[in-house]
């Protein structure tokens, strides 16, 4: 079974509406091959977050989202929040896949996952950003 068809095993049975949320969520996958993220299933619907990325956060120049613009690492701070705050609330499925294998999880520790990876590849972009400068330097 692949990826998509096992997360859909798992959180279809849960969903009340918005079944078509899978349908995003499978393109996200296609698109993003092998990357980590974390799953939300909620009775209306879901959400995948990818797991923040230096690459992302090496520029960090504004970009389109939703009706404005923002950062990277803006957008993946909001995320954060969400992550511990509302979704924790309405979530009943949580999955987080690590690049090879979907592990059922808690919110809590979804969030965790999502805030560890979010300050390693901050640092690791600071890092590289002072590399690059000292090079034109």
């Amino acid at each position: 079974m692949n990826l998509y068809d096992e997360l859909c095993k798992q959180a279809r049975p849960l969903m009340d509406s918005f079944q078509t949320d899978l349908e995003h969520d499978g393109r996200w996958i296609k698109d993003n091959p092998g990357r980590a993220f974390v799953h939300v299933t909620r009775p209306t619907g879901t959400h995948i977050f990818g797991l923040p990325c230096t690459e992302e956060l090496i520029a960090d120049t504004r970009q389109p989202y939703l009706f404005a613009e923002a950062r990277p690492s803006e957008i993946y701070q909001q995320v954060a929040e969400v992550l511990r705050g509302q979704l924790a609330q309405s979530g009943v499925l949580w999955l987080h896949f690590d690049g090879a294998r979907l592990h059922r999880r808690s919110a809590k520790r979804c969030a965790e996952i999502y805030e560890t990876q979010l300050r390693s590849a901050l640092a690791k972009a600071a890092t590289l950003r002072k590399q690059n400068i000292a090079r034109v330097a």
